[in-house]
């Protein structure tokens, strides 16, 4: 695994925001250059539509990636960095909503991997 600081090749490639609400939350599915790609729950994904079954709690992470204009979300060949002011104004925008924010964490690509962890996809 690459160390955070002993590479020059990493990109901020999204936004996982987590959110507090009793129910699924409905999220905007595009805030300026990122898409709504999943929510999960415990790591298992709601959003869009999924046949698991489990338990949920009151906290959900919305993942939001880059969207490029040529093949939808970006893949780590076609990288495009999410930079800081970004990722505060589309917080802003969530929390403008009346979501209650309680984190959120940048997606990183180092070295050309992911360092985020993937969501189960029950579908």
């Amino acid at each position: 695994m690459a160390r955070y600081f002993e590479t020059q090749n990493i990109v901020v490639n999204g936004i996982d925001v987590y959110i507090a609400q009793k129910d699924i939350p409905t999220m905007p599915e595009k805030i300026s250059s990122l898409k709504l790609q999943a929510i999960s729950n415990r790591g298992s994904q709601v959003w869009p539509l999924s046949d698991l079954k489990i338990e949920m709690c009151d906290l959900y992470r919305c993942r939001y990636l880059v969207e490029t204009q040529n093949s939808g979300i970006s893949t780590p060949r076609e990288l495009v960095h999410v930079s800081d002011q970004l990722c505060f104004e589309a917080l802003q925008q969530i929390s403008n909503l009346g979501f209650e924010i309680t984190q959120f964490e940048k997606l990183l690509v180092i070295d050309g991997k992911k360092s985020f962890s993937e969501i189960i996809d029950g579908l």
